[in-house]
């Protein structure tokens, strides 16, 4: 139970609004990522030409960069 709300289908009784406002944004959220992706296609595609002995080490240190910024533990690189 959240800000008041109960789940289930009660809630498209009670409060179709907030669905109307949920499903509203979601369609506005798939036609944003469909603009964005046709965009970053091209980019995803010049990726694609770096040679695999560089692209990956530039991964795992992104990775581990990542790993350690977020949290100070080198433990959490184990399962990284």
């Amino acid at each position: 139970m959240m800000h008041n709300l109960n789940p289930g289908p009660q809630l498209f009784i009670e409060r179709p609004d907030i669905i109307y406002d949920l499903f509203a944004s979601l369609l506005i959220a798939n036609f944003v990522m469909l603009i964005l992706g046709s965009y970053g296609i091209r980019i995803w595609g010049k990726v694609k030409l770096i040679p695999i002995s560089i692209l990956y080490p530039m991964i795992i240190t992104v990775s581990v960069m990542g790993v350690l910024l977020l949290n100070t533990l080198s433990l959490m690189l184990l399962p990284a």
